[in-house]
């Protein structure tokens, strides 16, 4: 049996148990649990503002805090039943900062990030829709916007509305002009939304919402829904690396993605990759599931972004992976001067190896540039020594061999900038002499 299809069939059957558990009461399982190995961070918003806070509150005096708390509780107990591992922001009406929301979320390497919340309304006391957020432009949030659509699904099917006119998946740019500071901070790691079950500030709705039987009504919304989702797979990239380290100065970084479904079943024409927001092409091989980039070394943070979905549809999570390059490696670096000068000498044995072969031009320059900021950290730490006019020069004929190379002006005023430091910071060097018949033959226009 082809694997998509075996896909879908357990997607099915998965939907349907979890469609008929929360219809009977306490969800009975056998060997095979749902949600097992999934990681949620579901977040009761609020908590403990009584003696601040006057504007969450219904008319009977209802409290928003005291509501999320109460069918996040439940929510709860019906994860963890069905296998899930669930982490709760609070289990009781206290109060947590914004911040620590999110970094729960993030320290426990949580699949999805669930804010349970209830709308209010002081100038129209009528409205009474579901809402889910997710933050920033749908485009760049796909994997949420898939759980928030089965949400919102799920909460128009089984809650009672005044009105369902309002009811939608939105951004919460709409809210704050930087996004919700929950859904922001989560949203670089994984996937998350803020669901607001209807309005207590609507007479009729904050009798429901004070109603434990509505509350695990409520409840049952969410975990169907995400029991839905996880049945279509949460698919993962992972760069394939033993160490953080290894990735440091590759001007090539390979993903491993895995659909979420045990394979690596996925749309090869939905991939989209961008490295630090600029899409950039790549090499997808549907056989080891491994996704290959390839990209200009020319920056000091690497920012990678994947997009994609598996074969039921459900997407990747952009997350983003930071790397620092060789030029950031070297920066940020604080070894000893000579052992960057070095590093700098080693580069430049490969180096020499591809300026005397067929070359790509950006794997050149991104060679080149690495073995420059060596030679200039070796500089910063120890200026002194005779090893940095040794220095100087080879910076300036780097600089040299890359405007040659580019026809970049800037590269030409550093070569004649570093050859000016060697002759007349370094006089009588070993360097002084070829330090100034470079600075002549690059400043005349004359090359070798």
């Amino acid at each position: 049996m082809p694997k998509i299809l075996k896909s879908k069939i357990k997607y099915l059957l998965i939907t349907f148990l979890s469609i008929l558990i929360s219809n009977c009461g306490t969800p009975k399982y056998g060997d095979s649990l749902p949600l097992s190995g999934i990681t949620l961070t579901i977040d009761p918003g609020h908590g403990n503002t009584e003696a601040y806070d006057s504007i969450r509150i219904g008319p009977s005096g209802e409290r928003e805090e005291w509501i999320n708390l109460r069918v996040a509780l439940i929510l709860r107990d019906l994860l963890q039943e069905a296998g899930a591992r669930v982490i709760m922001t609070r289990e009781t009406n206290r109060d947590l900062n914004l911040g620590g929301r999110a970094a729960i979320a993030k320290i426990n390497n949580s699949d999805l990030f669930i804010s349970i919340h209830h709308n209010g309304s002081l100038n129209d006391i009528e409205l009474d829709f579901p809402l889910v957020y997710y933050w920033g432009d749908a485009s760049e949030n796909p994997a949420s916007i898939d759980f928030a659509n089965l949400l919102l699904e799920e909460m128009l099917t089984d809650m009672k509305f005044e009105d369902t006119d309002g009811a939608g998946v939105y951004s919460d740019f709409l809210i704050y002009s930087e996004g919700t500071s929950v859904l922001r901070n989560t949203f670089p790691i994984l996937p998350g939304i803020i669901g607001e079950a209807g309005y207590f500030s609507n007479s009729a709705s904050e009798v429901r919402m004070k109603d434990k039987n509505f509350n695990r009504l409520e409840a049952q919304s969410y975990f169907k829904a995400i029991t839905r989702y996880a049945a279509k797979g949460l698919p993962k990239a992972i760069p394939i690396v033993t160490k953080r380290e290894d990735l440091i100065g590759d001007s090539l970084i390979v993903f491993k993605l895995t659909d979420g479904l045990g394979g690596h079943e996925f749309e090869a024409s939905a991939f989209r990759v961008s490295v630090n927001d600029t899409v950039i092409d790549f090499a997808w091989n549907d056989s080891s599931g491994e996704l290959s980039i390839k990209f200009k070394n020319s920056y000091e943070v690497i920012e990678i972004k994947i997009y994609g979905r598996n074969s039921l549809g459900n997407s990747l999570h952009p997350r983003k992976w930071k790397f620092l390059s060789e030029i950031g490696k070297a920066k940020r670096w604080q070894g000893k001067w000579y052992e960057a000068f070095d590093r700098a000498e080693s580069l430049s044995k490969d180096f020499n190896i591809i300026i005397e072969s067929e070359r790509d031009s950006s794997e050149y320059m991104s060679q080149a540039l690495g073995i420059i900021h060596w030679y200039k950290r070796s500089i910063e730490l120890q200026a002194h020594h005779p090893k940095s006019a040794v220095a100087e020069f080879n910076i300036s004929e780097l600089y040299k061999l890359l405007y040659y190379e580019t026809q970049n002006v800037k590269f030409k005023e550093e070569a004649l900038f570093h050859y000016r430091r060697t002759f007349e910071y370094y006089p009588g060097s070993v360097k002084e002499s070829d330090a100034k018949t470079g600075y002549d033959e690059l400043s005349s226009g004359q090359e070798k």
